[in-house]
């Protein structure tokens, strides 16, 4: 059977990155060459993305880290989530995030580890078509603005993963070579170096604006990296380590690679076999996590059941909060506190009983008609700005360029204000947010197509004057590309404003 393209969780890897993957597949079939072709479209649109800014902070990064012990210092400190694949990192991840004081990477971020503020900004809102609300393995919340895994970022980056081998070849050849990324052991000096400045790098961009906050990552892999992190992080990093019943973590991993098939780009193993690699690499990983945490002072590290967590949350994060140096202080519960009340129950685990009043409970009162103000007014914002570069290219460099691509970006920025302002989402909003999208690249056609061509008609008659222009302006309104990026900029409008799931933390 052909195998249908999805929205690929490396999917803006640039081209480099792809090459790389492929050139140590082994090839891939027939049958996924659909899927490989658009995947190497949006890694197409990755490289070109994400260029710039690689290239600027290429010499930067050599500078900053290019040895062979490259480290990093951030003021605040460091937190690493310790656990295992489906150990419930995830939900304590999320908790974390929930204090202000705290910056962690975002799913933009990652997905587009190569770029930095530029490139992060506009994907942004540019990923909000292809992502859904929650993930595909369970029912988490999920988008663009999600705490995430640094994981992926390096993936994305440099191939300095395991992601290649575990969900996109996982056939055993290519596994039995990639699984070394996991705890890093048995890598080479230079791929070691490689994983070593890259997630520098990466911490590094994620906290230039945020210099003041605790910095927080959390992926599964870093169980078993927890002496390299510490040297990485000069022994300022703390540790929050969860541990969850063995077998509830296998039978959740094999789910998740049942879901995550469609990111496959080559047969996968069997379920049995794939249940001994996933015991193997369990038992591996928290028996290094044990062995190298004992070499940690004891006062730098917090563990944490999840069965606890999903029973009293509260208690437990105050504890978590006390043992990574930050205040459990009103401000950091009422956060927690109005998360939870947001996502309800955890897996169906965690009962409202355990939790504080809700601090926030006018969160889930829509407010339809100031959402529309404030949809209309970015709009026009937006259409000011469009108009304004566009008269700006014209008349600085002589370009003709009518910038269709803005659509996009505007979708999503007008989704994202009529869901913040109407506090709740739904389907009147996302049509009225796809509307506002649409109307703003209606409207402008016709004087952007004054500003550029500005057609007479050879007669000098304004009634010519009129037919041209907008003739010019209805051409450019329905040409193949423009069509295309309108259809792009009101999904992003209505995935944004449709939003019911809680807000992600932070």
């Amino acid at each position: 059977m052909i195998r249908r393209p999805v929205a690929h969780l490396l999917a803006l890897a640039p081209l480099d990155v792809w090459a790389q993957m492929l050139a140590g597949s082994g090839g891939v079939r027939p049958r996924y060459w659909l899927r490989l072709g658009f995947c190497l479209f949006t890694s197409w649109v990755g490289t070109v993305l994400t260029m710039p800014e690689r290239l600027l902070l290429w010499p930067v990064r050599l500078a900053k880290f290019g040895g062979a012990r490259p480290r990093f210092e951030h003021g605040p400190g460091v937190v690493v989530v310790l656990g295992y694949y489906r150990s419930g990192t995830t939900h304590l991840h999320n908790l974390l995030a929930c204090d202000g004081r705290v910056v962690t990477p975002r799913w933009y971020q990652c997905l587009v580890g190569p770029g930095w503020w530029l490139s992060w900004s506009l994907a942004r809102f540019m990923l909000t078509p292809f992502l859904g609300s929650t993930r595909p393995q369970d029912g988490v919340g999920f988008g663009p603005s999600w705490p995430a895994e640094d994981d992926f970022a390096l993936a994305t980056w440099g191939g300095a993963s395991t992601l290649a081998g575990r969900f996109v070849f996982p056939g055993e050849r290519v596994w039995a070579r990639e699984r070394a990324w996991h705890g890093l052991d048995g890598l080479d000096e230079r791929r070691l170096r490689r994983w070593r400045s890259l997630t520098a790098m990466f911490c590094w961009k994620v906290t230039r604006f945020r210099g003041d906050r605790v910095l927080v990552l959390k992926t599964p892999s870093h169980t078993a990296r927890v002496a390299e992190l510490d040297a990485l992080f000069v022994g300022k990093v703390r540790f929050v380590s969860i541990n969850r019943d063995r077998e509830a973590v296998v039978r959740s991993n094999l789910g998740m690679h049942r879901s995550l098939a469609a990111h496959a780009l080559a047969d996968g193993p069997d379920e049995e076999t794939l249940r001994r690699r996933i015991v193997s690499e369990f038992d591996e990983t928290e028996a290094k996590r044990d062995a190298e945490l004992a070499g940690i002072d004891p006062g730098r590290v917090v563990r944490v059941r999840y069965e606890d967590l999903v029973a009293d949350p509260m208690g437990v994060m105050g504890r978590v909060h006390e043992g990574i140096g930050l205040a459990w202080d009103g401000a950091a519960q009422r956060r927690v506190a109005a998360y939870l009340h947001r996502v309800g129950r955890y897996r169906e685990e965690a009962d409202l009983a355990v939790l504080p009043p809700d601090p926030e409970p006018q969160a889930d009162v829509r407010r339809p008609w100031l959402a529309l103000g404030a949809g209309l007014a970015i709009g026009l914002a937006c259409a000011a700005v469009w108009v304004g570069v566009v008269w700006a290219t014209n008349r600085a460099f002589g370009w003709q360029q009518r910038f269709d691509l803005f659509v996009w970006l505007i979708g999503g920025i007008v989704g994202a204000v009529v869901w913040r302002v109407g506090r709740v989402g739904s389907p009147a909003l996302a049509f009225m947010a796809a509307a506002v999208t649409i109307g703003v690249h209606w409207s402008l056609s016709f004087p952007i197509t004054v500003i550029n061509w500005n057609w007479w008609g050879g007669t000098g008659h304004w009634d010519e004057w009129w037919y041209h222009n907008w003739k010019g302006a209805r051409h450019g309104m329905f040409a193949t590309s423009s069509l295309l990026f309108t259809a792009l900029g009101a999904v992003a409008a209505w995935r944004q404003a449709g939003r019911r799931g809680p807000r992600p933390p932070g």
